[in-house]
């Protein structure tokens, strides 16, 4: 299984425990200090990850996670980007009236879902990876549960980020029984072959569209302004974060264990599919029978008014 691979994900995890038993022990006072005991902890990390020599791409858990430069960089950054996080909240804590402990220890879990993600070759592990972070999101939004504003917060998170779940696990399922793999180094080898099947192009789009609901992009951004106003200060940096995962996560499926990921590589999933659907369009568009029952459009001119028809 290779779980060495995963060590820096362990860290991370381990540390969320260690800080969620801490809780339990530490005097209300000194609460807020959790959170910058956590950032050192991940300083600590981020030093080790760089005594990790990754020369070539590492397979574990059967091909379904893979470790090479590309992840490397990503689970930097998010380590940076948390343990700045933590830092932040450790002032803005004191306006917490409970929870500081959780608070820490589910942005450390979140933490751990973006680094799974970051290394995922297999559309099973991105999913659960991506199911972590939101999940632990859906609390952090509300985490202010005395203001109205969290709460509307984390609903409309909730319920939109279900919704958005739905079509990713809904299309990851299209994807598998157009081609009975949900490896991605798999599916850039057969792409070509099935870049005309029915199933993988609806399956495609539905990812597409799960993923535009989860990093807010057009036209999937409606929530976002509001989830953004009702969460707290120090999750909408985490938040971010996430995001640039969440967009990212179109180069995984270039990974291989064999070779390095790089967004180049994408071109051998998506141009297939984006030509065959754009050579579909243009025969439905171009067809007699549609363009028979074009309707003619009557254009009218409003009347001109003189100054003595007016008078």
């Amino acid at each position: 299984m290779n779980i060495s691979a995963s060590l820096l994900e362990i860290a991370v995890i381990a540390l969320g425990v260690i800080v969620m038993l801490a809780d339990l022990w530490t005097p209300s006072a000194y609460k807020p200090w959790l959170g910058r005991v956590s950032a050192m902890g991940l300083a600590t990390i981020l030093l080790g990850s760089f005594a990790m020599e990754v020369t070539e791409p590492i397979a574990a858990f059967g091909g379904m996670y893979v470790l090479d430069g590309f992840a490397l960089f990503f689970k930097r950054f998010f380590l940076i980007a948390t343990a700045l996080v933590l830092l932040m909240s450790s002032e803005y804590a004191k306006t917490f009236r409970n929870g500081t402990g959780e608070y820490m220890s589910l942005s450390l879990f979140a933490l751990s879902g973006m680094m799974f993600a970051a290394s995922a070759n297999h559309f099973a592990l991105l999913f659960v990876s991506l199911e972590l972070i939101t999940i632990t999101f859906y609390i952090l939004t509300s985490f202010q549960r005395h203001q109205t504003i969290s709460l509307e917060a984390g609903i409309k998170y909730l319920i939109l980020g279900a919704l958005s779940s739905a079509f990713l696990i809904y299309g990851i399922a299209l994807v598998y029984g157009a081609s009975g793999t949900m490896r991605f180094d798999d599916l850039r080898e057969i792409s070509a072959t099935l870049s005309d099947h029915p199933l993988l192009l609806t399956g495609l789009l539905m990812i597409l569209a799960g993923l535009g609901f989860k990093i807010a992009a057009f036209p999937f951004q409606i929530w976002a302004p509001d989830v953004y106003q009702g969460s707290p200060t120090s999750t909408t940096p985490i938040l971010c974060a996430q995001y640039i995962r969440s967009a990212c996560s179109g180069s995984s499926p270039c990974g291989s264990p064999k070779s390095a990921r790089t967004p180049a590589k994408m071109r051998d999933i998506s141009g297939p599919a984006i030509r065959s659907s754009a050579s579909y369009s243009s025969r439905v568009t171009s067809s007699p029978r549609l363009r028979s029952r074009t309707l003619p459009v009557k254009t009218t001119t409003a009347p001109q008014l003189s100054c003595s028809t007016v008078a």
